[in-house]
């Protein structure tokens, strides 16, 4: 069994937000049954009606580096949404360019073409679901969420790069909570409460 790193971001895009949810209880009912498969935090992207990102977790592992994944979701969500933060300020565009390219500049994996084959994917009504995973769960974990109906690509993520995004996803919120226009915000449920 692995360390536990949770070094490597696995994305799966499904049709739908239900497809999604499923493959996510599918995929904690896989890492609890596997001795070898210990997955970190679990989230799903969709964009609602509005227009505006929408973030659901399936995860159980909010602290350490569980964590990772609310930065990187909070990151990706930020520049899918235009710089609407999830909480609540509107992110300039000098800032959210840094946010762009921290996420291929410190080792997030995910380009701008990434990016924006995630939006169109999230744009035509389909789900993202974002898993952390090690390096030796990558191949396993990529196969489980294919088999469970989704497109996948996984991208290697390093503790610096979280650290860099953080850093920039907490300067853009400080200048999104300076700022005075109103701003949408994105709904964020936390679906371990029935986990």
């Amino acid at each position: 069994m692995s360390d536990n790193k949770n070094e490597h971001l696995v994305i799966a895009v499904f049709d739908s937000k239900d497809m999604a949810a499923g493959a996510a209880q599918a995929l904690k009912d896989w890492d609890k049954a596997n001795e070898d498969i210990k997955l970190g935090a679990m989230s799903v992207l969709t964009k609602n009606e509005k227009g505006k990102i929408e973030t659901t977790n399936y995860s159980s592992r909010n602290t350490g580096k569980g964590a990772k994944i609310g930065v990187i979701v909070g990151v990706i969500t930020a520049i899918l949404s235009g710089g609407v933060t999830l909480l609540g300020g509107v992110i300039g565009g000098a800032v959210l360019g840094g946010l762009g390219g921290s996420l291929s500049k410190y080792g997030l994996g995910l380009t701008e073409d990434d990016l924006k084959a995630l939006a169109a994917e999230l744009s035509a009504g389909h789900a993202a679901l974002l898993v952390m995973c090690d390096d030796s769960e990558v191949e396993a974990t990529t196969a489980e969420l294919t088999t469970l109906g989704g497109k996948t690509q996984s991208k290697p993520v390093s503790d610096e790069a979280v650290q860099q995004a953080e850093q920039a996803l907490n300067t853009a919120a400080e200048k999104g909570a300076d700022d005075s226009s109103p701003a949408g915000t994105a709904a964020t449920d936390d679906a371990t409460k029935s986990a």
